[in-house]
């Protein structure tokens, strides 16, 4: 009689430690854990939450998108550091403006290249919480930028 209660109580608790693993850890997907990492792309991996499925979704893509651009405004932010550094005094300030507005045309019109790579949804307390992997091309940027100039 005994034994069978310590097997009941042994039983139940690797039933709540089993149960345990497929918690909320569980479910967040590996690349949103670990971004992948590509010379030709940029990623951004964002979540949102809603009680609406697709406006979780929604939501994460325009922050992933939004993080995308921040992104390339990082890098524009250094090529036009260097560029005024190789240009020298003189006429840094007109040539500098001129870049900065080509650079804002990019944003503007070229960020539609950006997608979605990889997206899982997962159903939360009262609502939906939406993983996304947003991709873009670096190379589209540099040949946009080119455009502009």
């Amino acid at each position: 009689m005994r034994r069978n209660i310590v097997i009941g109580l042994l039983l139940m608790v690797l039933g709540i430690v089993y149960a345990g693993c497929g918690g909320p850890m569980s479910q967040i997907p590996k690349w949103y854990i670990k971004v992948p990492s590509d010379p030709d792309f940029l990623f951004a991996a964002k979540s949102a939450t809603s009680k609406d499925m697709q406006l979780a979704l929604d939501k994460a893509q325009e922050e992933g998108t939004s993080d995308i651009a921040r992104q390339i405004e990082v890098k524009m932010a250094g090529i036009q550091k260097n560029f005024k550094e190789e240009v020298g005094a003189s006429d840094a300030s007109e040539l500098l403006q001129q870049f900065t507005q080509a650079s804002k045309a990019v944003y503007s019109q070229q960020l539609t290249g950006a997608k979605v790579k990889e997206q899982e949804i997962v159903k939360e307390k009262g609502g939906y919480r939406a993983y996304v992997l947003m991709q873009y091309p670096i190379g589209a940027a540099a040949e946009a930028l080119m455009k502009q100039m």
